[in-house]
């Protein structure tokens, strides 16, 4: 029998995180624990009922709550995704440090330190090693390194591990059990497009009608943008009198290349590659790596909300593997990943930054696209 490692999940979401490891009869998830309500029923519909909806600053306190006895010891494995919302580019308004969701980084590592798992993994945007000049990731590499562990980043693109979507994630790893590392990226099916996914999408899908429905002048706006294309074909005299445009504003996929982050696609609105409409979602669940059994609940724009918050499946299942590898004593020092070098001492909160170098583990550039004509299918 091969040995079953236990697993402690914090900022658990909708759990497609959780689901590799939950999928692998090597893992055993006794804890899981968010504070949204609509996540916490789609974890349950799909994982199972050991998630705590409730605040993280509580758990594993005195104060904590009764399900925090379920962790006996020490697990093997912490993993967690703290709110991106500090750190993402979508956060212009708000001063990092004073944003409420800033000290989520430190509850993560308070619980790290209370358990003492053997190995832990921390994903987010790529911004959070480089936010305030570095000073966030020093912190957590300071804190780590005096309850004894190492820690080796890493940026992780979905389309390079298998996924369907040009979304990067940071990938933080800390083990106390040896020197961690991170497996080579590389393509060993080839590229998956965003066709490849929404081609599986069937009336046997679970959501598969949750979809937003536009008005008739989205829908005209949509009719003008080719596969790849965004709001710039829309003629000015269709523009909307906002000026608060981004890439991803009216984004039409296209089908033969990765589909750009999948973030809540109603609001800007991404587009179906082939129907002037925005996705349903069970093609969000697909682009994200999700099977067709998985059942995603709440209201409707939970739903979205909650897919689109997520990490892709394949950066999960990446991340699973690389644990898996170091808890079963495969540690080797090889990594193509990019990694982070600490500084000297500056500013904001923390002792030192974190600089990183591009290698071709982080290019988003794929083969050249064969994407067929607007609204023609291949």
């Amino acid at each position: 029998m091969p040995d079953v490692y236990t697993v402690v999940s914090l900022f658990s979401g909708a759990g497609i995180l959780d689901w590799p490891f939950f999928k692998d009869e090597r893992f055993n998830i006794q804890y899981a624990i968010d504070y949204d309500a609509g996540a916490c029923e789609t974890y349950r519909e799909n994982i199972g009922d050991h998630i705590v909806c409730g605040d993280v600053h509580r758990a594993f306190t005195p104060d904590g709550f009764p399900q925090d006895k379920a962790v006996a010891g020490s697990p093997d494995v912490i993993i967690g995704g703290p709110s991106c919302k500090p750190f993402s580019n979508a956060n212009r308004h708000t001063r990092l440090e004073d944003h409420p969701d800033s000290d989520l980084l430190m509850q993560y590592m308070r619980i790290v330190e209370k358990l003492n798992p053997k190995v832990f993994a921390i994903e987010n945007v790529p911004e959070v090693l480089t936010a305030c000049d570095g000073s966030y990731y020093a912190a957590v590499q300071e804190k780590a390194e005096s309850f004894g562990y190492e820690l080796v980043p890493s940026i992780v693109q979905d389309w390079k591990v298998g996924g369907y979507t040009t979304r990067k994630r940071a990938v933080i790893v800390g083990s106390r059990i040896g020197k961690p590392s991170l497996s080579s990226i590389g393509l060993v099916h080839g590229i998956h497009t965003a066709g490849d996914a929404l081609g599986k999408v069937d009336p046997t899908w679970t959501n598969y009608g949750d979809i937003s429905t536009a008005s008739e002048m989205t829908r005209k706006r949509m009719s003008f943008v080719p596969q790849g294309g965004n709001y710039t074909s829309i003629p000015e005299e269709y523009h909307t009198e906002s000026k608060n445009r981004h890439s991803c504003t009216y984004r039409r996929l296209a089908w033969n290349e990765p589909a750009p982050t999948i973030t809540n696609w109603r609001k800007p609105p991404l587009i179906h590659p082939l129907e002037d409409r925005t996705l349903t979602v069970a093609e969000a669940k697909a682009l994200q790596g999700l099977p067709k059994d998985f059942r995603v609940c709440g209201t409707l724009g939970q739903k979205q909300q909650q897919i689109g918050n997520c990490v892709p499946v394949a950066i999960g299942r990446y991340i699973k593997s690389c644990l898996l590898r170091m808890l079963e004593g495969g540690l080797k020092t090889s990594t193509t990943a990019t990694r982070a070098t600490t500084g000297a001492r500056l500013p904001c909160r923390a002792p030192s930054p974190a600089t990183f170098s591009k290698s071709s583990a982080t290019s988003s550039t794929f083969p050249p696209s064969t994407t067929p004509s607007p609204k023609t299918r291949p």
